[in-house]
């Protein structure tokens, strides 16, 4: 709002329908960890004239979602430090390399539960797990 457009009417649009609901006050924000970003965004917000948000599912926002899974990865890479603080939330090298034997692209970055996400997804369209041969060692 500092850059010129504090009179100006916004439309927020996110793929994250627990965010943009916590936002609108119809879900209660039960994360101590987002309280500081939900306050930080409440508080730009109220720069504006109006804010609109506007829940938009992530296959219907592809753009936004490259957009902002390319901004997070570059902030990985200049925030190493935090990378190796939250190590354990990242996919595994056996899900890497599933992930790869599946033929599926992936940032360095990605985390577990987005990783057993596209797994998943990839063994449903191959018929589940008999059809395809991994060996992993210990």
């Amino acid at each position: 709002a500092e850059n010129g457009y504090a009179g100006e009417d916004v439309l927020v649009r996110g793929d994250s329908k627990l965010v943009i609901n916590q936002l609108l006050g119809a879900w209660a924000l039960r994360s101590p960890r987002l309280a500081p970003i939900h306050r930080a965004i409440r508080e730009v917000a109220g720069k504006f004239r109006s804010v609109r948000l506007e829940w938009v599912p992530r296959e219907m926002n592809e753009e936004a979602d490259a957009l902002s899974r390319k901004a997070y990865v570059e902030w990985c890479r200049r925030h190493p430090e935090a990378v190796r603080k939250y190590a354990k939330w990242f996919a595994t090298e056996k899900q890497k390399a599933l992930l790869r034997k599946l033929g599926v692209r992936f940032h360095p970055f990605i985390s577990k539960r987005e990783a057993s996400r596209l797994i998943s997804q990839h063994l449903d369209k191959l018929g589940g797990f008999r059809k395809l041969s991994v060996r992993f060692s210990a």
